[in-house]
């Protein structure tokens, strides 16, 4: 009986004693700012601004092609017999429509290509967030732009961090990240 009661009480007291509250920490950055300072990112924007020449060459020379073949067809079409005049206008459709449809194309492929180029980017980002994380015990890292809120005692801005972790070192006078 007396055991019972002393675990009773011992398991009581257990309960009652009260439980060192555990901090909960917070952090946030800005995935955009550090990407500016990626040296990678110099890259990808040199890469897209090549790709994006190769797309308006392209769009120049098929626009330059459906002129030629106005122009032709303008010239000559006074002393064209039926059927060469509505083979020549179908041609002209025909340029003229896959011209708009390429036009149309173009910005997806330019958008697909800066995804293909900046998401490796990212996921480095993201792989050096998560370290800093798990090493500075962090149990939730907000980015910075979705923040509409936040008590700033409650949160750690980790951006330097998250330099450090990459190998990024910050010119002198670097302007703090603009939250967006």
């Amino acid at each position: 009986m007396k055991s019972i009661l002393l675990t009773t009480i011992l398991f009581l007291g257990i309960l009652v004693t009260p439980v060192k509250a555990q901090t909960l920490k917070m952090g946030y950055t800005n995935v955009e700012y550090i990407l500016a300072f990626m040296p990678e990112a110099q890259t990808v924007q040199t890469e897209l601004t090549e790709y994006e020449n190769q797309l308006v060459a392209e769009i120049q020379t098929k626009q330059a092609e459906l002129q030629q073949k106005v122009t032709e067809y303008q010239q000559g079409s006074a002393m064209m017999v039926d059927a060469v005049r509505a083979e020549r206008e179908d041609e002209i459709r025909r340029l003229d429509a896959s011209l708009q449809q390429f036009q149309a194309n173009a910005e997806g492929l330019l958008q697909a290509k800066q995804l293909e180029l900046l998401q490796p980017l990212y996921n480095t980002i993201q792989t050096a967030i998560d370290e800093v994380a798990a090493e500075g015990g962090y149990l939730v890292v907000f980015r910075s732009e979705s923040l509409l809120y936040a008590d700033e005692s409650m949160l750690e801005e980790i951006s330097d961090q998250v330099f450090a972790k990459l190998g990024i070192e910050l010119p002198a006078e670097t302007p703090a990240p603009v939250d967006q």
